[in-house]
């Protein structure tokens, strides 16, 4: 199990702003608050027997292999539900999740594996029952305080639940992701600091 606890996540005042839609010195008094400072991501994966997570690949889906990486990704921060809180969330969870596919790619290189693309429960080739038996998996050492709700999904402000599958070559960023109709997915929305393309 590969526990990060600390994963660097760049939030500047001035991207703050510009995904909050609020003023730069509100974004910099946002950051200077206890509210701003909680935000800090973290990170588990495992490599697990796809066994372990009973009935989660769809009929027809592709082969995971013989082992998948399997994780949570959480933001902290505190549960304020305000847009500046929301937007922070955002921005740390886009960075945590470009930094966790650096450190997978790390993990699988010695074994000659690449990632497979990101799975996200919810979205076509992973059901929303994975977000909790993924959370279950790490439960009892270290679920990131991430829960699920009744409804099958974490908080997407919160974080989220991943399978990297390990047996196929395609490059994650030509993935899932790229073709998923899933419109809210925390893993695939553009950063919000950005200008649309």
């Amino acid at each position: 199990m590969i526990y990060l606890p600390d994963i660097p996540f760049e939030l500047t005042p001035d991207r703050l702003a510009r995904a909050a839609d609020v003023g730069l010195e509100e974004a910099a008094a946002f950051l200077d608050s206890e509210a701003g400072r909680s935000i800090q991501p973290a990170a588990v994966f495992d490599e697990v027997d796809p066994a372990v997570l009973p009935g989660l690949r769809p009929a027809g889906a592709p082969d995971w292999g013989a082992t998948v990486l399997a994780g949570l990704c959480a933001t902290g921060g505190s549960t304020a539900d305000s847009r500046l809180m929301q937007a922070a969330r955002r921005l740390a969870l886009l960075d945590a999740l470009d930094f966790l596919e650096y450190r997978v790619r790390q993990y699988l290189k010695p074994s000659g594996l690449a990632p497979g693309p990101r799975l996200i429960p919810g979205c076509d080739d992973l059901p929303l029952a994975a977000n909790r038996a993924i959370r279950d998996h790490f439960a009892s050492s270290h679920d990131l305080g991430l829960s699920v709700l009744p409804s099958g999904e974490i908080d997407p402000a919160a974080g989220l639940a991943f399978i990297y599958p390990t047996n196929q070559g395609l490059p994650a960023s030509q993935g899932k992701c790229a073709s998923c109709r899933r419109d809210d997915c925390p893993a695939r929305l553009q950063d919000p600091s950005e200008p649309a393309s």
